[in-house]
């Protein structure tokens, strides 16, 4: 009884040490630890699992350590690594705890980590250092034993004010207060109810608020019949008139 509590109070020290002390200790020995060390406990009869035990690493790690000396070969795998910035790192790793691990080593906080299927690297291109020429994360990753393939700066996308201007004209017409049945004429096909001279006459479209023209205000109406109603202020600050024209009813 009194071993297995000691076993386990030991495995719950292991469990709690920090996260940075541990990825302390790991760099240190992924930095400092040669060949000719992993030859001789090789030699010494020892497997991989072995030294993971020893050693006290994942084996991801140790097979990072394994394929950038030339040791071995590993299927690997690439991922897209959004960051908060919304910036894109493309990596290649063997599993996604080496992935984190190197993104440790870079100081890079993730905010997304997506893989990306293998049948999809040869299609998957990317910009070489902003330039305008592009290759494929295919072709990177031959280039790269593990590591950062690529980084894409996040590009702020700006909508910038223009100037447009109508097509064709537009009709207007002046409500001088004794000319509403000109306006009811003109709305069509909305519908406006003319009342006594001098009053305000009610323009009703569909969807909107009833509008009261008033007098002295201008009626626009556009190529797709929209109608809109302005004073003479604002009629213009938006428009010119072309000309003098006088608007009149069909009939």
């Amino acid at each position: 009884m009194v071993k297995k509590t000691e076993k386990k109070q030991l495995k719950g020290s292991h469990q709690a040490e920090p996260d940075a002390v541990k990825f302390e200790r790991m760099e240190d020995w992924f930095q400092g630890f040669t060949v000719d060390q992993y030859v001789h406990l090789k030699d010494s009869g020892m497997k991989d699992s072995d030294l993971v035990d020893l050693l006290d690493i994942p084996v991801a790690i140790l097979r990072h350590w394994k394929m950038l000396h030339g040791l071995a070969s590993y299927p690997a795998s690439i991922f897209e690594v959004t960051t908060k910035e919304q910036g894109k790192y493309y990596y290649k790793a063997l599993k996604q705890r080496d992935l984190r691990h190197l993104l440790r080593q870079a100081g890079i906080q993730a905010r997304s980590i997506t893989e990306i299927p293998g049948d999809e690297w040869e299609s998957f291109y990317v910009s070489l250092d902003g330039a305008d020429s592009y290759t494929t994360l295919g072709l990177l990753e031959q280039e790269v034993v593990l590591g950062l393939l690529a980084h894409l700066e996040p590009v702020l996308e700006t909508q910038a004010a223009e100037v447009c201007v109508p097509v064709g004209t537009y009709k207007v017409i002046r409500y001088g207060g004794n000319n509403g049945g000109q306006i009811v004429n003109f709305v069509q096909p909305h519908r406006a109810q003319k009342v006594k001279k001098g009053k305000p006459v009610q323009l009703l479209v569909k969807g909107r608020v009833q509008t009261a023209i008033k007098p002295g205000m201008y009626v626009v109406k556009n190529s797709l019949k929209e109608v809109m109603c302005y004073t003479s202020k604002e009629f213009f600050m938006l428009f010119d008139l072309l000309q003098d024209t006088k608007y009149r009813p069909n009939g």
